[in-house]
């Protein structure tokens, strides 16, 4: 956990890309889509890293609200040990964002879920990445020519280098994506051997991915939408269903 922790707090004391992250916030007058990096500790991850084999989620930004700015203290090492342990913090079920329950959903039957409980399980088995680790109150998901245009590609490729070092610290048995341009899926996710399913939102379509991580083994399950209370159960279910397929050809 040394080398993770040294990682983050790199990234913190000494952003990288600091020219670029202003030049980032310039372009949007609405102070909501500013990204924090001076004034608040960034989301570099929830859960245990310390174990490895888990399933990693991947997620687009941080949203910044008051239990931020509650949580936030000021010791680095205190918010590193929060960050690690934070699915034990919630006093009930209800306080568990949707997006982790429905993660869960993805990755357990109903009956795994009531058996173990969802603060157990989050726990004991899933890691969340933010893309951007930096939290705003808004963050738009912009693809790969957006960074280009605005001359900030040292920014996104920051974003993907980050995600990059996590998957090799941690070493999951599978990698959910979710939220995110499709950009940075396209660069990670092996072409050889992709499969694709379409499911339906009400009236809207949308496109599920499956493949590689690279030229590992590991699965790789992209969804361009959230996963939000707004997921019907059905499609969850499916989702589940082609993981538990890809993670029995390993």
């Amino acid at each position: 956990m040394n080398e993770i922790i040294e990682h983050c707090r790199r990234y913190y004391e000494s952003p990288p890309v600091p020219d670029e992250l202003s030049r980032y916030n310039r372009l949007f007058k609405d102070r909501r889509y500013h990204l924090h990096y001076k004034d608040v500790f960034p989301c570099f991850f929830t859960g245990d890293i310390e174990k490895k084999d888990q399933l990693l989620a991947i997620s687009l930004n941080p949203r910044l609200d008051k239990t931020t700015w509650n949580e936030q203290g000021n010791c680095f090492q205190d918010w590193m040990c929060l960050c690690n342990s934070r699915f034990t913090k919630y006093e009930s079920d209800e306080e568990i964002p949707p997006v982790f329950k429905n993660i869960l959903k993805v990755f357990f039957d109903p009956k795994e879920i009531k058996r173990h409980g969802k603060k157990a399980l989050l726990q004991d088995n899933i890691v969340n990445i933010d893309w951007c680790f930096y939290y705003s109150s808004r963050f738009r998901s912009l693809g790969k020519s957006f960074y280009e245009k605005h001359n900030i590609i040292g920014l996104y490729e920051l974003f993907n280098n980050n995600i990059k070092f996590f998957v090799d610290q941690i070493k999951p048995r599978c990698i959910f994506v979710h939220g995110i341009s499709e950009d940075i899926v396209t660069e990670t996710m092996r072409k050889k051997g992709r499969k694709r399913i379409t499911l339906w939102h009400g009236n809207r379509r949308y496109r599920v991915e499956f493949g590689r991580y690279g030229e590992t083994k590991i699965p790789l399950i992209y969804q361009r939408w959230f996963i939000n209370r707004g997921n019907k159960e059905e499609n969850l279910t499916e989702i589940r269903n082609c993981i538990k397929e890809m993670d029995s050809h390993r």
